[in-house]
C-alpha cells in the first residue's frame, strides 16, 4: 500500500492569527496558523517565528544527570551508545553497543545493573541497535544483525526474544518505535549492492512496516522516498556514501501514530496504523542556499574523520568528495522528535560550523509555538514532560548520556 495524499477543492479555511497582546508587558508571539480540511486530512500551515525572545520554553545548559567518564569504573565508560530512555520511576536505561549491554542507572546516574553480552542466545546481542519502552516500563532492545527484539522487565530481567519476519524487499528492518497498541513500526532496509544502483545520486524508496509483537509482518504502512546517496563505480567495485546535504526520510512514533517527513520540504505527516493520513504539519520555509564555503567546510570535516586511516582510504575519500555533486540548497530540516506531551520538535537545518541546536516546537494539533535552543552537541534520544535526554561527546571523544531539565512554564513578567 503506497500512501498518497490527494487534495480536492472542498476546503474549509480557518485562520488563527496569534498576534493579540498577551498583557502584562509580555510581547506577543509571531505566529500565523491556518487550518483546513482536505479530503478528510487536516492540513496545518504555519508561518512566523513563534515565541518572542525570552518568552518560550527553556532547556538548562548544564545537565542534571551526566553518565560517562574518560577514566574510572567500567560501568560508567560508554562506547557506541545507540539509544537511551527514562523509565517511569526516573531510572535511565542505556543501550551501550560497544559492550553489547543494556545498562540501568538510578535517577541520579548511579549504576544499578547491566544485562546482556556478546552472543546470539537469549538476552544476548550481536549488534545492539536501540532501546525503547513499551507498556508498564517493559524494555525492548533491538539486535539488527539477527532482526531480533529482546524484551526485558523493568528491572532488567530477560523475558523473551522476538524475531522479525523478513521477506521479498525487506532486509534488516530498522525499528522506528512501538505504538500504544503494541505494534512495532519499522523501516525496511535498503541495500545498494543489489545491482539496481547507478553511478551518481541515488534515492531508493523506503517501506514503512507494521509488525505484531510476535514478530509477524502485518502490513506495509506506506512507501516513502528514502535517503539520498552518492554511488561511484569503476567497473569492478562500487562505493556508496551519504550525499552531502542530501535529503532524508525522518520518522518517529507516538501513541498510535507514525510521524514521517522527507526533508525536501518543511512538512511532517501524522499517519494512523491503518495507513490513512490524519494530519499534515507544515511551516512556510525558504530554502537555504548552499554556499562555496559550506562545501569547503563539509570536505574538511569529512577528511578529518579519515585522518588516521590508510592513505588508500583517504585518497578514495578525497576523490569522492571532489566528484560528488553538491545540492543547491540544504534540506528543509534535519530531524524531529515527538515528546511525551505530543509536541513535535523539528530540528532546524544549520550550516557546517554552526553548532547550535535549534528546534521549532509545534503543539499536539500542529500549531507552531516557537523555537527552543538545546545544548550544543546533544543528540536527542527522548523528550519528557520536564527533561531532554541524549548522547553527548566531549573534546576527548568520550561519550556521555545526559539529562537536561526542560522548563515549560512562562517566564515571570518583568516589573
Amino acid at each position: 500500500m503506497t500512501i498518497t495524499a490527494r487534495y480536492d477543492v472542498r476546503m474549509v479555511l480557518v485562520l488563527a492569527l496569534l498576534t493579540a497582546c498577551t498583557g502584562g508587558g509580555v510581547e506577543a508571539p509571531d505566529v500565523e496558523t491556518s487550518v483546513r480540511d482536505s479530503a478528510g486530512v487536516t492540513v496545518v500551515e504555519n508561518s512566523g517565528t513563534g515565541w518572542a525572545p525570552q518568552q518560550g520554553w527553556r532547556v538548562a545548559a548544564e545537565p542534571a544527570v551526566d553518565i560517562g567518564v574518560l577514566e574510572g569504573a567500567p560501568e560508567y565508560q560508554l562506547f557506541q551508545v545507540r539509544g537511551s530512555a527514562v523509565l517511569s520511576d526516573g531510572r535511565i536505561v542505556v543501550a551501550n553497543a560497544g559492550t553489547k549491554e543494556l545498562r540501568f542507572y538510578s535517577p541520579a546516574g548511579e549504576h544499578l545493573r547491566s544485562v546482556g553480552r556478546q552472543g546470539s542466545g537469549p538476552g544476548e546481542f550481536e549488534e545492539l541497535g536501540g532501546v525503547w519502552l513499551v507498556g508498564g516500563d517493559s524494555v525492548v532492545a533491538y539486535d539488527w544483525r539477527g532482526s531480533r527484539l529482546s524484551v526485558f522487565d523493568p528491572q532488567g530481567g530477560f523475558v523473551r526474544s522476538i524475531r522479525l519476519a523478513t521477506g521479498e524487499g525487506v532486509s534488516f528492518p530498522q525499528p522506528v518505535g512501538l505504538t500504544e497498541d503494541r505494534k512495532l513500526i519499522a523501516n525496511a532496509g535498503v541495500v545498494f549492492f543489489s545491482g539496481a544502483a547507478k553511478p551518481g545520486v541515488n534515492r531508493d524508496s523506503t517501506a514503512v512496516l507494521v509488525y505484531d509483537l510476535d514478530g509477524a509482518l502485518r502490513d506495509t504502512l506506506g512507501v516513502f522516498p528514502g535517503n539520498e546517496a552518492y554511488v561511484k563505480t569503476d567497473g569492478r567495485s562500487m562505493s556508496v556514501r551519504t550525499l552531502a546535504f542530501g535529503k532524508t526520510l525522518e520518522s518517529g512514533v507516538h501513541g498510535e501514530h507514525l510521524y514521517a517527513g522527507v526533508t525536501d520540504r518543511h512538512e511532517v505527516g501524522v499517519w494512523r496504523t491503518d495507513g490513512t493520513l490524519a494530519r499534515l504539519i507544515r511551516r512556510v520555509h525558504e530554502p537555504m542556499a548552499v554556499a562555496p564555503e559550506d562545501i569547503r567546510a563539509y570536505k574538511e570535516a569529512q577528511l578529518a574523520l579519515v585522518d588516521e586511516q590508510p592513505e588508500g582510504t583517504r585518497a578514495r575519500s578525497r576523490q569522492m568528495l571532489e566528484e560528488m555533486p553538491y545540492p543547491e540548497t540544504f534540506p528543509a530540516f534535519e530531524t524531529f522528535e515527538v515528546d511525551a506531551e505530543r509536541h513535535l520538535w523539528v530540528r532546524e537545518q544549520t550550516r557546517p560550523g554552526d553548532d547550535r541546536s535549534l528546534w521549532m516546537v509545534f503543539d499536539g494539533e500542529g500549531r507552531m509555538l516557537g523555537r527552543v535552543e538545546l545544548p550544543e552537541g546533544l543528540a536527542v534520544h527522548a523528550i519528557g514532560a520536564d527533561w531532554v535526554l541524549g548522547r553527548w561527546t566531549d573534546e576527548y571523544e568520550v561519550e556521555h548520556v545526559r539529562l537536561h531539565r526542560l522548563d515549560r512554564s512562562p517566564p515571570a513578567p518583568e516589573r
